[in-house]
């Protein structure tokens, strides 16, 4: 009946009890979390060095 219809309400002694309605399509699914994929990453980020920070402690510790 939800193909033909929108909605269905489910009544009970007359009175509205529940509705159906269809569901939109899902969006595409999130790939799963993968541990050595992530694992690379993060080797990879905290080999890079972030130049202002190290700026930025340079002049703290020069401040000192």
């Amino acid at each position: 009946m939800l193909e033909r219809e929108k909605e269905v309400i489910i009544t009970r002694d007359g009175k509205p009890v529940a509705k159906l309605v269809r569901l939109a399509a899902t969006a595409a699914r999130r790939t799963r979390f993968d541990p050595v994929r992530h694992a690379r990453w993060q080797a990879a980020a905290s080999r890079r060095r972030v130049r202002w920070v190290d700026e930025f402690l340079i002049a703290e510790r020069a401040a000192r």
